[in-house]
């Protein structure tokens, strides 16, 4: 019986174990793309900007569109950790439901550290 249950057990385990450290990854990630959501829902709303230059804002609410609704969604950026210049995140704002302006954002769990560090205009 012994020899049956190795046999059985050590990959089930493995299994297990493995799902759990997916489950886990998969969270983690949920949770930073909700903290993101919610750095750029703020940004719109002219309240945070992290650590974002001040330049960078300025450029940003000059090509926001005036007068239309703007919505949030939040891509996955270039990957992997984000240090200063890259992206683990971009911010899309959709104004009335097309694509307008595409944020940048390197997150960070301090969100006074959180930073968009780049824009671009989809489809360019």
């Amino acid at each position: 019986m012994r020899p049956l249950a190795r046999r059985f057990l050590f990959p089930i385990l493995i299994l297990v174990l493995a799902g759990m450290i997916s489950y886990l990854a998969r969270t983690g990630r949920v949770t930073q793309e909700a903290q993101v959501q919610a750095f750029g829902e703020q940004f719109l709303a002219g309240g945070s900007i992290g650590a974002t230059e001040p330049l960078l804002v300025e450029t940003i609410l000059k090509r926001l569109p005036k007068d239309r609704v703007l919505t949030v969604e939040v891509r996955d950026g270039d990957g992997g950790p984000a240090p200063d210049g890259a992206a683990s995140h971009v911010i899309m704002i959709r104004a009335d439901g097309l694509a307008a302006l595409g944020l940048r954002c390197r997150y960070d769990s301090d969100p006074s550290k959180m930073a968009i560090v780049g824009v671009f205009e989809p489809g360019s």
